[in-house]
């Protein structure tokens, strides 16, 4: 067991923060032979887990107490592919898989006592875009662009049983939001493809999709004692 005994505020965050947004393509492919067939393929894929754990029987004393974990990602991808071959297939992929993990755990046993406020949430804010684009001029020619954008949330919070939260003010409980920096969970996905063809037979084609899963949880197990003052 462990106590943690604070004056003011007990603050526990774990943050995770990805960012990658390049002006130029992420991958470039080219073609100006008589026959000609290639890819120009983006991949990416993000795996990310914040976990804020209390072990059974922690005890947390202070003024406000605040438990939070969150994701911020940010990325842009872009495959191009400019072909001039005289028969050709040109095809431009973009993918991108991000999986987000929050978990703020509370053992069994446990103590949460604030004079004021507690305040436990996740928040997850992704900004995601995929592109592709295909320009070919070939005689006879077919060209593919296809981007995706695949993006999982999963947002806990677990109290274990025959535990105990007390605020002399507010309980804020929140899986998706942080009611300490007053965010919000959101999940901007964008994916876009773009086939252009401008020869005589040219054969243009283009796909594009997005899957946004979230899930949010609050579990409190039997036994556990949640109490608000104000």
């Amino acid at each position: 067991s462990a106590v943690l005994i604070a004056d003011s505020a007990i603050v526990i965050r774990a943050n995770n923060k990805v960012v990658h947004a390049g002006q130029n393509p992420s991958v470039n492919g080219g073609g100006g032979v008589l026959v000609g067939g290639s890819t120009a393929r983006s991949e990416t894929t993000l795996t990310g887990t914040a976990n804020v754990t209390l072990q059974d029987q922690t005890e947390l004393h202070a003024a406000t107490i605040t438990l939070a974990t969150s994701h911020d990602v940010r990325t842009n991808e872009r495959a191009h592919f400019p072909s001039g071959a005289a028969v050709g297939g040109s095809t431009a992929v973009s993918e991108i898989q991000a999986t987000l993990n929050n978990r703020v755990s509370i053992g069994e046993n446990a103590m949460l006592a604030a004079r004021e406020d507690v305040l436990v949430g996740t928040v997850t804010n992704a900004a995601v875009t995929a592109g592709a684009d295909v320009h070919f001029g070939a005689v006879g020619g077919s060209a593919r662009a296809t981007s995706s954008v695949t993006a999982t949330s999963s947002q806990a919070i677990t109290i274990g049983s025959n535990t105990t939260v007390l605020a002399g003010r507010n309980v804020h409980l929140v899986s998706g939001d942080d009611t300490s920096t007053s965010k919000r969970s959101s999940l901007d996905l964008h994916s876009r493809s773009n086939a252009f063809g401008y020869a005589l037979f040219a054969i243009p084609a283009a796909a594009a999709s997005v899957r946004p899963i979230d899930e949010t949880v609050l579990h409190i197990a039997r036994n556990s004692q949640v109490t608000a003052g104000g």
